[in-house]
């Protein structure tokens, strides 16, 4: 045991300062169970329960600290390094670099049950965004699902796609990759190369 140690312990400042610690660890206790017993899962409240988690911790750090002072113990095994989800959330919704351009990426697989309607909806969508053509026109530029689908999508979104006859949305997967200014220069850049995103 080193003399600082030795000097602290018994003494009426160390005595002081165990006390005032001890009355800040129990407000601690009494405000952060009131605060998560008010929460209803709400992504909002997250911000304050975090931060007063982490007031009742550094509370608990300090009792640590002033009972060392004032008899050589330590009454709490604490881990005091922060947690994955504490980790999580700063980066989530901490400032960044400025954003150019958000891309959406992802994959939507729709099963085919009508391939006939599929093909009808889409000859209509080319119909809609071309409306000079003609019929033998969208027969000839719609003739398989993938030609069908691309009109439709074309015309009228993603929304279209679910929403067309002859298929209907069985899965998908997608995430947004924000691009940092600068680094959207070409469209046919690889978003996943320019920025991190989140597993998909």
């Amino acid at each position: 045991m080193d003399n600082d140690d030795v000097e602290t312990q018994w003494t009426k400042k160390a005595r002081r300062s165990y006390e005032d610690a001890a009355e800040a660890l129990i407000d601690a206790l009494r405000a952060h169970p009131q605060l998560n017993l008010d929460r209803s899962g709400h992504q909002r409240e997250m911000a304050a329960y975090i931060g007063s988690a982490r007031q009742l911790t550094a509370a608990a750090g300090a009792l640590n600290d002033a009972e060392f002072d004032w008899c050589g113990s330590f009454p709490l095994a604490l881990d005091t390094e922060d947690s994955d989800s504490e980790s999580d959330f700063e980066d989530d919704h901490g400032e960044g670099e400025p954003v150019d351009m958000l891309a959406f990426v992802g994959r939507w697989d729709f099963r085919v049950t009508d391939e006939k309607a599929v093909l009808r909806s889409g000859r209509r969508a080319y119909r809609r965004a071309w409306p000079k053509d003609s019929k033998k026109d969208a027969q000839h530029r719609v003739y398989n699902m993938e030609s069908a689908a691309s009109e439709i999508l074309h015309a009228h979104g993603l929304a279209g796609l679910e929403a067309a006859k002859g298929m209907s949305l069985e899965r998908w997967v997608n995430t947004f990759v924000a691009l940092p200014a600068g680094a959207s220069d070409t469209f046919d850049s690889d978003p996943f190369s320019m920025a991190s995103q989140d597993d998909v």
